[in-house]
């Protein structure tokens, strides 16, 4: 997958950096609960495309009968 970095991408980027702790420790620590937290959670709520197969319905219009 190809990312498009954007300008308004950096804008985030930039907030959330000004939001970091003053540590770098303690900035890389919330940096990678931070990645956790898209990888597993936001990620985890898009639909997949093509790699599961899902239930399939099918109307059927009866005859009256």
């Amino acid at each position: 997958m190809i990312m498009r970095i954007e300008s308004w991408h950096r804008h985030h980027a930039l907030y959330v950096a000004s939001n970091l702790p003053n540590g770098i420790e303690d900035a890389r620590i919330v940096l990678k609960l931070l990645n956790e937290l898209v990888e597993n959670f936001l990620a985890a709520s898009e639909p997949k495309h093509g790699t599961e197969s899902g239930a399939v319905v099918t109307l059927v219009k009866g005859d009256g009968q």
